[in-house]
């Protein structure tokens, strides 16, 4: 005895038992042989004509001794298979794979999801191999990757018959796709790696990984990571006339707070910093120190010793010289974000800032860079002396 796939199978024994269907109880006889556990019982058509069974295919019903019994029916849609062929005559080379295009000839039986499995004939006229793979065989194109073992060039025909499309089941798409790895992303870039990385391959997807780390600084960090550019230059001519020195417009308390904010923000972006121009500057010593400004007369009068204790009785200016002082290295801006707006101006140009002789300088260079001068940091004492 064979089962319908053709395969031998080997009987145990034969015999008469009752088979109930339904209330309706029935003695047939059953060969009893090894199959498959998930193997289902199908009722033959000797068994329904020796009991007279009528079977309603429009209402998917068996009526047994005048009892309606339903049906199960099993959807053949999964079960769907194609030919695919060559789209365009294509010449492979020698020890080359290449992907070719196809096409589905059986459009009415093509799956959506399907997997690629090459025909015997087509392999054996043209000893090419060709890769299972999934595709979408309702798709105008289907890819088929070729390889050229051989050692000469293969010509493909147009219209060839080259695979076949056997529908697949996508059970979990979780499980099947792959999770990505986001860990040396940049937080700033991590959405747009994860949505660009939804229809590439890994090969891809390593590829645009590299791509925006070693681009990471094009890219914005937040509305206040603007940047600036050094393309376009331009200068403002004042001539030769002399820097005032003006009081700011009080701002309205309820501004206040908003204004700090905004300075702050923009501060730690970097997009502004306090002005260099002689017009804020109230205090300039040069080189080499044997000229002082009279613009404010706090500086005039006072020693090294004295100029010394006023910047570090100041909070501000103590701070940065004591952060100075303790390290080599600019502060990482967590350190300093809690300070105040000064400390945050000051840590802004912390490569133009010296000690010198035990007093906080700033360096200031004019528009050509050849003139170069240093200013002492004037502490708060002073502007409440003076205004």
């Amino acid at each position: 005895m064979k089962l319908a796939d053709g395969k031998p199978v080997k009987i145990r024994g034969i015999g008469k038992m009752n088979v109930e269907i339904g209330r309706t109880l029935l003695t047939h006889d059953v060969w009893v042989a090894d199959i498959d556990e998930d193997t289902d019982c199908i009722i033959g058509f000797d068994f329904m004509k020796q009991n007279m069974c009528c079977i309603d295919v429009a209402n998917n019903t068996m009526t047994v001794n005048k009892e309606q019994i339903s049906c199960a029916v099993v959807n053949t849609q999964g079960v769907r298979c194609c030919r695919v062929a060559v789209s365009e005559t294509t010449v492979i080379p020698p020890g080359v794979e290449q992907i070719i295009p196809g096409k589905v000839i059986d459009i009415g039986y093509a799956p959506d999801c399907s997997m690629l499995v090459a025909s015997d004939k087509f392999v054996e006229k043209h000893q090419l191999l060709l890769a299972e793979t999934v595709v979408n065989s309702s798709s105008d194109v289907v890819p088929m990757r070729v390889l050229n073992a051989t050692g000469k060039s293969v010509k493909v025909y147009v219209n060839s018959i080259a695979a076949t499309c056997e529908a697949v089941t996508i059970l979990n798409e979780s499980v099947c796709s792959q999770e990505l790895s986001t860990e040396d992303i940049p937080e700033h870039l991590t959405s747009l790696y994860t949505s660009s990385c939804v229809h590439l391959n890994e090969n891809q997807r390593e590829r645009l990984r590299a791509l925006l780390l070693m681009n990471q600084s094009v890219f914005a960090k937040d509305k206040w990571d603007i940047g600036r550019t050094d393309i376009v230059t331009h200068k403002i001519n004042t001539q030769n006339t002399d820097p005032i020195r003006q009081k700011p417009r009080r701002m309205p308390f309820a501004q206040r707070s908003e204004l700090a904010s905004q300075i702050d923000n923009n501060l730690r972006s970097d997009s502004i910093e306090p002005s260099e121009s002689p017009c804020t500057q109230c205090n300039v010593i040069s080189d080499n120190k044997s000229k002082v400004s009279n613009s404010n007369s706090w500086i005039n009068g006072l020693s090294d010793s004295e100029i010394k204790c006023a910047q570090r009785e100041d909070k501000n200016l103590a701070l940065i010289i004591n952060l100075m002082e303790n390290s080599d290295h600019k502060p990482t801006w967590h350190e300093i974000c809690s300070e105040s707006v000064v400390v945050k101006a000051l840590w802004s140009q912390w490569k133009r800032l010296e000690i010198r002789n035990n007093i906080l300088y700033r360096r200031w260079e004019d528009d050509t860079g050849k003139k170069i001068s240093w200013q002492i940091v004037v502490p708060d004492i002073a502007f409440k002396r003076t205004f």
